[in-house]
């Protein structure tokens, strides 16, 4: 598959889970459950400016590694919102985190 066909799938995903987490982020008052979803977003905005970039541009020898940290990083991202959202369809929007 080519790298600008890899790219934007990763783009649009990304996109797509940045909408969930965004989502989330309104549902939860726990101040430790929003930074998850912080760090979350931080690893998609890493997978937008900085890992899908330097794949579109790299040598043709290291694009494979760049596309897949990206789709390795969004993964990150979507499990971690996953788990906040576990733990809200669990135990509601305003569960408290202790200890975690």
């Amino acid at each position: 598959m080519q790298t600008d066909v890899r790219a934007r799938e990763i783009q649009s995903r990304a996109n797509e889970e940045k909408a969930e987490v965004t989502a989330l982020l309104g549902r939860v008052s726990d101040s430790d459950l929003k930074k998850r979803l912080q760090l979350a977003m931080f690893w998609l905005d890493d997978v937008e400016d900085f890992l899908l970039p330097h794949a579109l541009r790299a040598d043709p020898a290291h694009v494979t590694m760049w596309i897949e940290h990206a789709e390795a990083t969004l993964r990150m991202a979507a499990e971690r919102r996953r788990f906040v959202q576990e733990i809200v369809a669990t135990y509601g929007p305003d569960a408290v985190s202790v200890g975690v």
